[in-house]
């Protein structure tokens, strides 16, 4: 007499079924893109570095749609809700068609105005900034200036970026550029590529799984 457990048809198809959803969760958990503490990529031969907990970085003009000739008052805000102070750099960078306008900040270098900002635990630090846009290229979809704060004595980690990208007045602005040109767009097709390799081994252990149970159910029937 076999005493081997055999399960019945309806428990193995529920076997099968939670088995197949657990993958398949695992799966979609895997490849979803995690959210980062920098919110744009960064195209400027710097890198993320991890920030310190609570830091964060607003940046708005108050508007939502801009033109040529148009000019923008910006405020920049550096939120610290952590243990402990920060001290860094702050930048405001603007596209090459536009100008900073009576800007009063310490280092301005073209495109960019910088300022020290020292920011204490639980408080939060602001700077503003004029600027004049000039002729908006006729390829531009938004006007998109770039707020970053980067560790003090070091202009390559990056600890948080964001950015204000403004409609153009008369263009369509496509949804999946999200105000930015495709090329700097913060999208990475690293998920895609992670999620073939999964469903195959899902699809992999799904027929394994139901080979070994018609081989359990024939040894079962030749046991009889």
């Amino acid at each position: 007499m076999n005493s081997t457990f055999v399960p019945s048809a309806r428990r193995r198809r529920a076997m099968l079924l939670a088995i197949l959803v657990g993958v398949t969760v695992l799966a979609t958990t895997m490849s979803a893109p995690a959210l980062a503490a920098v919110t744009l990529a960064s195209n400027d031969g710097v890198t993320a570095s991890a920030p310190p907990p609570g830091l964060s970085i607003t940046l708005s003009d108050a508007r939502g749609q801009t033109q040529s000739g148009a000019t923008l008052t910006y405020t920049a805000t550096v939120f610290n809700a952590g243990a402990v102070p920060v001290r860094g750099r702050l930048d405001v960078t603007i596209p090459s068609y536009a100008a900073f306008v009576g800007t009063a900040a310490s280092d301005h270098k073209g495109a960019d105005v910088s300022w020290p900002i020292a920011v204490d635990a639980g408080k939060s630090a602001s700077r503003k900034v004029t600027v004049k846009l000039g002729t908006i290229p006729k390829s531009e979809v938004r006007f998109t200036t770039i707020a970053t704060l980067y560790p003090a004595g070091s202009g390559t980690q990056i600890l948080v970026r964001t950015a204000d990208p403004d409609a153009i007045r008369g263009v369509v602005d496509p949804a999946h550029t999200v105000g930015l040109q495709p090329s700097t767009t913060n999208h990475s097709n690293e998920a895609d590529v992670l999620l073939i390799p999964i469903l195959g081994a899902v699809v992999i252990g799904a027929v394994v799984l139901l080979v070994w149970i018609r081989r359990r159910r024939v040894a079962r029937g030749n046991s009889e």
